[in-house]
């Protein structure tokens, strides 16, 4: 889930990238035709109109290019905090990412080690078995039957001697 949204947050980015290539190259259009056709102000517009409905035109005109700087301008700033946002949330998924990875490795380890204890039980329980299906069926563990045939053995082989009369 956490490589889908890092998958999902670097496409956000190079479309985030993409458009703001597109705003910037309309900046980049604005800013030169500022440079070739000169500094304009309320005072030049004033200067060069021929009539009163040409000064109403131009300052109509003026606005409306002011008002596409504007927006323009505001769409690179927006352009620019969403890249960073995106930067930021992509930074955080890489880290969450990373974090999981070493959980993963963590409780692979612990399976690991869980795994070997249940294959030494295993065998444990199983040599267990073989040696209880060996030893005859006294009902006493294997270890004390054990014991009590060799003292029996024992007994035989060296009796003790009796009491002498008296």
């Amino acid at each position: 889930v956490a490589v889908a949204e890092a998958a999902k947050a670097s496409d956000a980015l190079r479309q985030n990238a993409r458009d703001s290539q597109s705003v910037q190259d309309l900046l980049g259009n604005l800013v030169r035709d500022d440079y070739q056709q000169g500094p304009v102000s309320g005072l030049s517009i004033a200067l060069q109109a021929t009539s009163p409905q040409d000064f109403t035109d131009r300052m109509v005109m003026m606005d409306t290019v002011m008002r596409v700087r504007a927006a323009t301008l505001r769409q690179l700033d927006t352009m620019i905090a969403q890249g960073q946002a995106v930067n930021a949330h992509l930074d955080a998924v890489r880290q969450q990412v990373s974090n999981l990875k070493v959980q993963a490795q963590a409780a692979l380890a612990q399976a690991t080690a869980a795994r070997s204890a249940a294959v030494a039980a295993k065998t444990r329980l199983d040599r267990l078995s073989a040696a209880q299906a060996r030893s005859p069926a006294t009902g006493a563990p294997p270890q004390a039957t054990g014991r009590r045939d060799t003292a029996q053995t024992e007994g035989r082989r060296h009796p003790l001697p009796r009491p002498l009369p008296a």
